[in-house]
């Protein structure tokens, strides 16, 4: 992007993004203090980066991948960590800061307000099977043979794979039926794109089918099997169980016009709403035409 049209981007973005009615903060916080909320935000989103790792183990004692916690503690404590930050940020004196300072200071707060809409809105661990669908698929990847350290990395995360069912049937409360007939269709097909997955001349049939392809290239190295199975049979079972749900999972996937122009104007820092951007997209489909 040529230097003027950035700039010219960035003070748009300070023009319409919105700070509040009474302008950008006037705190006692300095840009300094952003530098390091900016820090702070980072180790909460992923706080596994600042801790030694734990030896976590399943209830018949194997040491397993650590499993995310999406329970409603566990959320409400997230979110009052998040509120604290978006308080700390809140008590910045923004106003006396430069222009580019100031851009700053809303792409942090951008990236607090997205992990907000994330929490508050989209919570996908209640609303979305397909998040825990993709989380059982990546190990299926592993390239085989494995020793050593590598081998009991699998092991862990294919132990993991019962324990992330469990997980997603206790905190899948709220399901919409859009996210659940998706889940249901990746499980056992193939969606004929790939997405970056190991190449096959014949893309395995879904989710399981990529269990079975592991199940297959795990004969040579046969310690493995037994745990491939389990993983498997844990995955299947989370398909009949989403299966034998589905009927009852009537509410849609979108999350409403308010909160999604709330999120063009909040996380994306655009300056229309979602009506507005319709009829952007259809000038642009009409001149194309």
């Amino acid at each position: 992007m040529p230097r003027i049209v950035y700039v010219a981007f960035l003070g748009l973005l300070l023009h319409s993004a919105p700070i509040s009615a009474e302008g950008p903060p006037t705190g006692a916080g300095t840009y300094e203090n952003l530098v390091v909320l900016l820090d702070d935000f980072v180790a909460w989103r992923d706080p596994r980066g600042e801790q030694p790792r734990q030896i976590i183990r399943d209830t018949a004692g194997q040491p397993i991948e650590p499993v995310p916690d999406y329970g409603p503690e566990s959320i409400a404590e997230r979110l009052a960590g998040l509120e604290a930050l978006q308080a700390r940020l809140e008590d910045m004196n923004v106003a006396a800061w430069p222009r580019d300072r100031q851009v700053d200071w809303l792409a942090v707060r951008s990236r607090l307000d997205q992990q907000a809409f994330l929490l508050r809105i989209q919570r996908p661990w209640a609303r979305d099977p397909g998040f825990y669908v993709d989380q059982m698929l990546r190990v299926t990847f592993t390239d085989l043979p494995v020793a050593g350290d590598a081998e009991a990395s699998l092991l862990a995360r294919l132990r993991a794979v019962p324990v992330l069912v469990a997980e997603a049937q206790e905190t899948l409360d709220d399901v919409a039926a859009d996210y659940a007939d998706l889940a249901i269709f990746n499980l056992s097909n193939s969606d004929g794109v790939g997405h970056g997955y190991p190449y096959r001349a014949e893309p395995p049939a879904g989710v399981l089918g990529w269990y079975d392809d592991l199940l297959e290239r795990a004969a040579a190295q046969p310690e493995l099997l037994a745990d491939i199975a389990a993983a498997r049979e844990a995955v299947q079972a989370f398909d009949a169980w989403l299966q034998a749900k589905r009927p009852g999972w009537t509410a849609s996937a979108g999350v409403g016009e308010a909160a999604f122009d709330w999120y063009l104007r909040h996380v994306k820092l655009m300056p229309w709403t979602s009506a507005e951007l319709v009829v952007l997209g259809q000038r642009e489909l009409d001149r194309l035409w």
